[in-house]
């Protein structure tokens, strides 16, 4: 029914503008309660195969609106996909899984680059691309990429104690030994540098090398004698 020009139409001769709502069976401006198909010019409870209900504009759109993504399984636009899916910035849509470079985030229930931080979470790529609160016992805590990792960055050591990835060794009993924190340097000949926390094989200017400790040490302990030339403490003098 045309109200407009006072006939019955079919709904391919709605006015212009006007969509065929077969639940008043007329021409409405506004489709009401479902979406106005421009292709058809009918109101339709499912829109047409790569297109979605959008409530914004209560039309079926090829894309949704800001702050909407399109659901596959039912052709419409949510702000929120259903359980087990994430929105996924690549494809604006619901997604069960996420493509590099993003990971499932079940705080957020989206696909995001970085996982959050509140809580604290790492990108796992063992785990079908997703965030999680703790890596496989393999792998390594990064934190500041917040990644799971074979082997630590460069810059970063391997912290045993909570499998993570630290940029310095904590204190007071842990050192820089190569790529690793350790609590004993002298497993390689080396001596704990309290001011780098570093193992070394040679102590900074002021400092002794103590046979006794493995440490750096500013005093030598009784009856060893500071050697400037061999940048240790000795029993007798070179």
């Amino acid at each position: 029914m045309d109200n407009v020009n006072k006939k019955c139409v079919i709904a391919s001769n709605c006015p212009a503008n006007y969509y065929a709502d077969y639940l008043t069976r007329a021409c409405v401006l506004k489709c009401s309660g479902n979406f106005a198909d421009r292709s058809t010019k009918k109101c339709v409870d499912v829109c047409p195969p790569a297109t979605y209900g959008d409530p914004i504009t209560s039309f079926c759109e090829t894309s949704c609106s800001t702050g909407f993504v399109s659901n596959l399984a039912n052709r419409t636009c949510v702000s929120d996909c259903a359980a087990g899916l994430y929105k996924n910035p690549k494809s604006n849509s619901c997604s069960s899984t996420c493509v590099d470079p993003n990971f499932a985030d079940d705080t957020s229930l989206s696909c995001v680059p970085i996982c959050t931080s509140n809580p604290l979470t790492f990108a796992s790529t063992s785990n079908g691309r997703k965030c999680v609160s703790s890596c496989l016992v393999s792998e390594w805590h990064d934190l500041s990429s917040r990644k799971c990792l074979t082997t630590c960055q460069s810059n970063t050591y391997a912290y045993e104690f909570n499998r993570s990835c630290v940029p310095f060794c904590p204190g007071p009993s842990h050192y820089a030994l190569g790529s690793q924190c350790v609590t004993n340097c002298s497993v390689q000949s080396k001596y704990s540098d309290d001011t780098t926390r570093t193992c070394v094989s040679t102590c900074p200017i002021g400092y002794y090398k103590d046979p006794t400790t493995f440490k750096c040490v500013s005093n030598c302990p009784n009856t060893y004698y500071k050697s400037d030339s061999l940048n240790s403490c000795t029993q007798s003098c070179p």
